[in-house]
């Protein structure tokens, strides 16, 4: 299923053909697109029911919009697809669907303490969704465990032979793991968990390193920032020059930002992206299946205008990569905190198979709202 809200407005970024969409704006409506989105297309194939649709931050960017996260009311889902992250959390639907620029899936699958999937770049189509940046824009989705997010995997991929995915052997699994970033830091719960689950690791698989590369990873994350405005900046043109007023204040500030930066400093960005890839993929990728790294600096923030930072899910969206979100704990306020599994560019399919290996290990049991997710 992919869940919805029972209100009438700032409806998600999906087109759909028989629900309005809005953007997350009240400046933008659309009663109904002629054709469905990609994502939504496919999985209607495969036999989903389309209940509703959630809110979305403005443009799917960070200015909030009406959702709430379930485990405190006073403090933030995240964004941009806090309301389907939100109504998963809450037992409204089995799954949702929604899309990630910097960290608008990941973020929101912490916050809410729920499974999110990035999938690769460009490994699902996101015709029918917003526009906010080509290069990073990336259609995903969330679920209370793995198998369900295998499940949306197959059908968003239509992926033949679609039986249950076999899992990876813990004992010939290489993980490499990012704890902290230098100048970033992280709370101390966040940190003991990144922590914890590394060690466990390193019992349980073959080989796990800890990987120090703080001065690279902060220029991935300037470098992801830069090409995002530059982006955004040229495919809202259209809403800047009529509704300015009424785009919020985080979305004026990007735009703006964007249309400051000339095309060769973009192209000098791109190449960075594309030459970082090339580095990393020949050393720790090569040296390792997946990475763990933290999601998000801590719980869920208090306060309904803020959806917290993206920056450690920066890095990943930029190179493309495919990331799962575990809710595998509690900070020190009950929020749920987890880790993100990592993979190599284009291996989703041993990413969800190297997860339900994982996730058998007593340090990384699910847990949801209502209690431990079902893996079975």
């Amino acid at each position: 299923m992919i869940t919805g809200s029972n209100k009438l407005d700032r409806h998600r970024i999906f087109d759909t053909t028989d629900m309005p969409t809005q953007w997350g704006t009240s400046y933008l409506y659309s009663p109904k697109s002629q054709a469905d989105s990609s994502l939504v297309a496919s999985l209607r194939k495969a036999g989903a029911i389309l209940i509703g649709k959630t809110v979305s931050t403005k443009l799917a960017y960070f200015t909030p919009g009406k959702t709430r996260n379930p485990h405190d009311l006073k403090r933030t889902p995240g964004a941009s697809s806090s309301g389907s992250a939100a109504a998963v959390a809450d037992g409204m639907s089995r799954a949702a669907i929604g899309s990630q620029t910097a960290g608008s899936i990941i973020r929101p699958a912490s916050f809410c303490g729920v499974v999110g999937f990035k999938p690769s770049a460009d490994l699902i189509p996101s015709s029918g969704v917003k526009a906010f940046s080509k290069s990073l824009d990336t259609v995903g989705w969330f679920t209370r465990n793995i198998h369900d997010c295998a499940l949306l995997f197959d059908a968003a991929t239509q992926r033949q032979h679609n039986t249950d995915l076999p899992k990876s052997a813990l004992a010939t699994l290489r993980v490499n793991a990012l704890i902290e970033i230098e100048n970033i830091p992280l709370d101390n719960d966040v940190r003991a968990l990144l922590k914890k689950s590394f060690y466990t690791l390193k019992k349980a698989t073959a080989r796990t390193a800890e990987i120090q590369e703080s001065q690279l990873f902060c220029k991935l994350i300037n470098v992801q920032k830069c090409i995002m405005a530059y982006e955004a900046s040229r495919t809202l043109v259209h809403e800047f020059q009529f509704y300015k007023n009424s785009m919020g204040k985080e979305l004026v500030d990007i735009i703006q930002l964007g249309a400051a930066i000339d095309l060769p400093e973009y192209l000098d960005a791109l190449a960075f992206r594309d030459h970082a890839l090339h580095t990393l993929t020949h050393t720790f990728f090569n040296q390792a299946d997946i990475l763990i790294a933290p999601s998000t600096i801590g719980e869920a923030t208090v306060g309904l205008n803020t959806t917290g930072d993206p920056v450690y899910c920066r890095p990943w969206t930029l190179l493309g990569l495919p990331c799962l979100h575990l809710p595998t704990g509690k900070g020190s306020h009950g929020m749920p905190i987890g880790i993100p599994l990592i993979g190599k560019p284009k291996e989703d399919l041993k990413l969800l198979s190297s997860a339900l290996s994982i996730v058998q290990l007593e340090d990384f049991k699910l847990t949801c709202l209502t209690g431990e997710a079902n893996e079975h």
